[in-house]
């Protein structure tokens, strides 16, 4: 019988790092296993141990099997080490907004505090629009696409120290542009909010959201993808996209595994990375940190990216 219960505690890990392969878009239950997958690590140095000093050698094996399997994948999103190259750098604060209600001073501030350059911005209102106004939003950031405020029926939004030249996206989870930075190069930059795959409209349509944003292209403008992708890097459907040509900032600078969500409003268990910078290879990634959003039920990250080669 004890045999038969750590067989069954070892299967959901094991059902985890299945999931890590699989494409996810037909099932909310493997959608979500794969978002859990980083917590195979402890779970399976547990159920090892435990097994081990059952004398069960055999599911003691398997568990231990699993750790060390799931531990590749993990771990260098803690271990990776940030770029320290010189050159022109840009901040990047992507922020999901709860529908608007976060706390449009306290980002503000956030902006103000770590001189962001651009803010990519989800669950965007009219309300919130008119809050970051009063918040002196215009002050740091005098250029913006706010989809919505347009009557389009998108909830994502970009704001920029520096001049946008041209708006290069407007897809339906998805909205992008050229920026002019302060040293006349040119930098692309999209912000995007997929569905949520457990959503009732279901996976399929998360999926096809995911993959469907700009992938990078390798030439022209560096190309940066910032937003609450509602998708870890366990889900393979996120590293295909970044296959494209794109790293993720947080594992770059050896904070992958900070959660995310939920933030200050929801204390929900167990956390996860589903918010993220995505960066175009031909840069570096100087720092990635995550900050607790007040009103927010995600936490916003920010990224410091170093563009190549000179102005």
């Amino acid at each position: 019988m004890l045999d038969l219960i750590l067989l069954a505690l070892a299967a959901v890990p094991l059902a985890m790092l299945a999931t890590r392969f699989a494409s996810c878009k037909r099932g909310r239950p493997v959608a979500a296993l794969a978002a859990l997958f980083p917590y195979c690590v402890p779970a399976g140095c547990l159920l090892a141990a435990v097994s081990f000093a059952l004398g069960r050698w055999a599911v003691g094996g398997l568990a231990a099997t699993i750790t060390v399997l799931a531990s590749a994948f993990v771990a260098p999103r803690a271990w990776s080490q940030p770029s320290n190259s010189a050159g022109t750098s840009v901040r990047v604060l992507t922020a999901n907004l709860l529908r608007g209600r976060a706390d449009a001073a306290a980002l503000v501030e956030l902006v103000r505090e770590h001189r962001v350059d651009l803010l990519c911005l989800q669950e965007l209102t009219v309300d919130a629009v008119q809050n970051l106004k009063h918040a002196g939003l215009a002050d740091e950031m005098p250029h913006v696409l706010f989809d919505n405020v347009l009557g389009r029926g998108r909830d994502t939004g970009l704001a920029s120290r520096h001049s946008i030249v041209s708006v290069t996206a407007e897809r339906p989870y998805a909205v992008g542009g050229i920026v002019r930075l302060a040293d006349g190069r040119l930098l692309e930059v999209f912000a995007a909010h997929p569905i949520w795959p457990m959503s009732r409209k279901g996976p399929s349509l998360w999926y096809a959201a995911v993959a469907d944003l700009p992938r990078a292209v390798g030439s022209g403008p560096v190309r940066v993808l910032a937003g609450d992708l509602n998708a870890t890097l366990d889900h393979r459907v996120l590293r295909d996209l970044m296959a494209s040509g794109y790293r993720d900032a947080a594992a770059a600078a050896g904070a992958g595994l900070r959660p995310t969500w939920p933030g200050a409003v929801r204390r929900s268990w167990p956390p996860v990375t589903i918010d993220h910078v995505l960066a175009d290879l031909r840069a570096e990634v100087r720092s990635c940190s995550v900050h607790d959003l007040p009103g927010s039920d995600h936490r916003a990250v920010l990224a410091e990216i170093v563009l190549p080669g000179n102005p």
